[in-house]
């Protein structure tokens, strides 16, 4: 982490500045400390760790020797402040998310080239990719880092890849080349960042697997800056939801050591409707049928990366599926516009 970017972090629990306790310029191994409230947070592989007080102790036996090597001003045992909406099935979904996500993306860490810049460009339509040109960027939710590479690439001038969980780790060693990049270890509804600091929010593929989207979604618009931009991505509403959330709601149970096998089985659903579409379109006249095939976006996908779209449908704890008008009335109640 460069310590230059400090001024952009805040204290996820009271909202205050950090400080740091080394004088340097990079910081690999350190403490960033809240002065308002004395909470101190660690900064371990060069990533720091901003988690509010419900997740902290999760992250501290995770990381257990890493912890043991520090000297925490306010102990971990100690943090209990709790928000109001974060009751006990809250934070336990939170949990839940963190793991799953953290085991989800150290396993899928590579992507084709062309699959990210088609779903850079997929996701980004109706804006120009170039939209990050000389902005700050706060990835929430960044997942693999697909797009980190294509921010970077479109002139970004400094990119924040925020995850919940563990997955960070493998992020930051795909992005270590990239100077422009800092990746975070945070929780969206604590966001650990200054009020309007970031040029341009995206969240990809994140939202809907909050236990309170809409709320996940305000907790973001604060950092935005005057005249910035937000902009997220979630599931869509289809006829085929109801089956897959049937599935998922006994799937996302099972142990994580046999997810992997067991998405790759249900890959070949989807690889073969990748068949059916390509083969329709090469049959004279079959173009229209072939627009009826279900799913037919993720024809351009590898095998592996369908696989990794079924770990994020049916083997997370949460999920919700939204149409345009729902998330309309969220922009509009929080009074933004286009």
């Amino acid at each position: 982490m460069n310590n230059s970017i400090l001024e952009y972090f805040v204290c996820p629990v009271c909202k205050k500045s950090l400080q740091c306790r080394q004088n340097c310029d990079i910081i690999e191994t350190g403490v960033l400390f809240c002065s308002e409230c004395g909470r101190d947070y660690p900064v371990i592989r060069g990533i720091p760790r901003l988690l509010p007080d419900s997740l902290m102790p999760i992250l501290a036996e995770q990381l257990s020797e890493d912890f043991s090597s520090f000297s925490f001003s306010y102990p971990i045992k100690k943090r209990n402040y709790r928000s109001d909406f974060e009751t006990d099935d809250f934070i336990k979904k939170q949990i839940s998310t963190m793991t799953a996500f953290g085991y989800e993306w150290n396993q899928f860490t590579e992507f084709t080239k062309e699959f990210t810049h088609n779903e850079y460009i997929r996701t980004l339509s109706p804006f120009p990719p170039d939209i990050v040109k000389n902005k700050i960027v706060l990835e929430a939710g960044t997942g693999a880092g697909i797009f980190i590479d294509w921010f970077d690439h479109y002139d970004a001038s400094h990119i924040f890849g925020m995850n919940l969980g563990l997955d960070v780790e493998s992020v930051n060693k795909k992005t270590s080349h990239l100077n422009t990049v800092t990746i975070v270890q945070g929780d969206i509804f604590h966001l650990p960042f200054a009020d309007k600091k970031i040029d341009f929010v995206i969240s990809h593929g994140v939202i809907h697997h909050l236990p309170n989207p809409e709320k996940g979604f305000q907790k973001l618009i604060p950092a935005v800056k005057d005249r910035g931009e937000i902009f997220i991505w979630v599931y869509g509403k289809d006829p085929i939801v109801p089956i897959i959330e049937l599935l998922r709601k006994i799937l996302h149970k099972i142990p994580k050591s046999i997810t992997k096998t067991l998405s790759w089985f249900f890959a070949l659903t989807l690889l073969f409707l990748k068949i059916v579409y390509l083969a329709l379109n090469k049959i004279p006249g079959c173009k229209k049928l072939a627009k009826q095939v279900p799913y037919k976006q993720y024809a351009v996908r590898s095998f592996r990366e369908m696989q990794c779209t079924i770990m994020d449908k049916l083997f997370v704890p949460v999920v919700n599926y939204y149409d345009k008008p729902e998330l309309e009335s969220w922009f509009k109640s929080a009074g933004l516009k286009n």
